[in-house]
């Protein structure tokens, strides 16, 4: 059976997020500075949020989640950055793309599938304005 769109975004998404967590973790792993510390475990908490998320509203439509390795080319890109203050930039940049993605899918969404994206749209824009704040002077 092939899965409809909504499930097909949602799995696309849970995968992205998983790879976001990892990416999050790897970096409080890494010793980041002590301002980085506390947005890398904010978006870390968040996108947790957005991960159980995204597990429940598959199991709604009675889809196991499945456990997807994190996509290595992001991982790959994201030990590149030297520094705390370049992996925000990074983040910022994942991010805003993920930003976007929730926009297209709020702009397309059925009725009974708005309430999903614009509550991982609200986790995002938090992800997000974190960031900015620990970037912005």
């Amino acid at each position: 059976m092939v899965p409809s769109a909504f499930v097909g975004y949602v799995l696309d998404n849970l995968a992205q997020k998983r790879t976001h967590l990892a990416v999050f973790r790897m970096w409080l792993d890494e010793s980041a500075s002590p301002e980085c510390q506390a947005v890398l475990q904010t978006l870390v908490h968040n996108t947790l949020q957005m991960i159980d998320t995204l597990t429940e509203a598959l199991r709604r439509e009675g889809v196991r989640a499945p456990d997807p390795a994190p996509d290595p080319a992001m991982i790959r890109e994201a030990r590149k950055p030297p520094h705390s203050r370049a992996c925000l930039h990074l983040a910022e940049q994942m991010l805003r793309r993920s930003l976007a993605w929730y926009e297209e899918r709020l702009d397309q969404a059925a009725a009974h599938e708005r309430p999903l994206w614009e509550r991982l749209f609200l986790l995002e824009t938090e992800n997000w304005a974190q960031v900015e704040n620990a970037i912005t002077p």
